[in-house]
């Protein structure tokens, strides 16, 4: 179902990346709640409004406004959603 939003919410916007977002980890996964889900640090739970109705959504992302993404991830600008966060690049 998150899988759904999110390509919503990418195919959705005008001018949103590409890119995709990291797997999210196994609820079991030590780190902080997340609805149904835990976040496994450095991943924080973000409410996402998107362009949906309703209250937001809370899913996993690792903020990059003001720290660097881990190796292998770049950081994006995901608008009508989690703002700056880092994601896989898409292989093109």
């Amino acid at each position: 179902m998150k899988s759904f939003r999110l390509a919503l919410l990418l195919v959705g916007c005008v001018g949103c990346s590409s890119t995709r977002k990291p797997d999210s980890p196994p609820p079991d996964a030590a780190g902080e709640s997340c609805g149904d889900t835990t976040c496994k640090p450095p991943e924080q739970c973000i409410d996402v409004h998107g362009r949906h109705p309703g209250p937001p959504s809370k899913e996993c992302w690792i903020p990059c406004a003001a720290h660097p993404c881990p190796a292998g991830m770049v950081c994006e600008m995901i608008y009508d959603g989690p703002g700056k966060v880092c994601v896989e690049p898409n292989p093109e």
